[in-house]
């Protein structure tokens, strides 16, 4: 659930025995500028498994993947439950004397990997990919398979996980995450600190906000000659630029009834669900099937 994070750590004594380490291997010297003195200060970055540490002048920052971590560095291609991400949290600080509430959470990115049904086409279905909200999806410049949608505060991403781990994942697995690069964010979901990703409570947010991210979805179902002739981009682009504000989500909305209730994003949705009830524990996972859907 839990993917990329990054965090600081403040406190030179926490920082200095940290730093010291065995575990960790060195990466790199980076030099840099601090901005008031013109000073030249050396930035040093090293790494345990997947796991980056920058050592600053009065601060460490440690990125990457939990879910990675869980596999030794190697790949986030299975599940990865709530459980097991409380686990390799604990797991994580008890091993670098890290206290969970000195690690302030700076970003984070929460997702889930689905197995579309036999009869769709994952490449097709990214291509199909056409808003967030109001937010057009984007093909990253570098990874074909990978599509996104948003801002630095807040992004979705969709992409081809069978693509990304062929040796791995079994064809056909959806990789559907949300992002913000901002803790800004996360404080309007009292989400601060490590501490905080070690109550079941903060997953059931974050679920609840991926699962109202893929309703704020349009994907065309080409599959669904009913609803043709709203498979055009720029008759969508037309409604968000010269059109009210709510005109765009009314025909959102018309959009998927005509498709009907078997259409590709109804599916995608009950997918979630399902793979978010997997993962969840029980104390909490009976609250998706509360959420109410569009056609509801």
């Amino acid at each position: 659930m839990v993917d990329y994070i990054k965090w600081a750590v403040l406190g030179s004594e926490l920082i200095s025995k940290t730093k010291k380490n065995s575990k960790l291997e060195f990466v790199r010297d980076i030099e840099y500028l601090v901005p008031n003195t013109g000073e030249l200060k050396i930035r040093k970055v090293m790494k345990y498994k997947n796991l980056y540490f920058t050592f600053l002048e009065n601060r460490l920052e440690i990125e990457g993947s939990l879910h990675k971590y869980m596999n030794d560095g190697l790949h986030n291609a299975n599940d990865f439950s709530v459980d097991q991400c409380m686990d390799i949290i604990k797991s994580f600080c008890n091993e670098f004397g890290l206290p969970p509430i000195c690690c302030i959470i700076i970003a984070l990115e929460f997702g889930v990997n689905l197995k579309l049904s036999g009869d769709v086409n994952i490449n097709n279905f990214l291509q199909a990919l056409r808003f967030f909200r109001k937010n057009e999806f984007i093909r990253h410049h570098r990874l074909k398979h990978v599509f996104y949608a948003g801002s630095k505060y807040f992004e979705l991403k969709g992409y081809n996980k069978s693509a990304q781990y062929p040796n791995i994942a079994t064809d056909g697995i959806f990789r559907f995450e949300w992002k913000t690069s901002e803790s800004k964010f996360l404080k309007t979901k009292n989400c601060n600190t490590l501490q905080d990703l070690l109550q079941p409570a903060m997953y059931k947010i974050f679920s609840k906000i991926l699962l109202k991210s893929w309703d704020d979805v349009l994907v065309f179902d080409e599959r669904n000659r009913k609803a043709k002739s709203f498979h055009h981009t720029e008759y969508w682009r037309n409604t968000i630029n010269n059109m009210s504000a709510n005109t765009f989500n009314n025909r959102k909305k018309s959009y998927y009834k005509i498709a009907g209730k078997k259409n590709i994003h109804t599916q995608v949705f009950h997918l979630l669900t399902k793979k978010i009830d997997e993962l969840s524990d029980c104390d909490f996972s009976t609250g998706f099937k509360l959420f109410k859907y569009v056609f509801n």
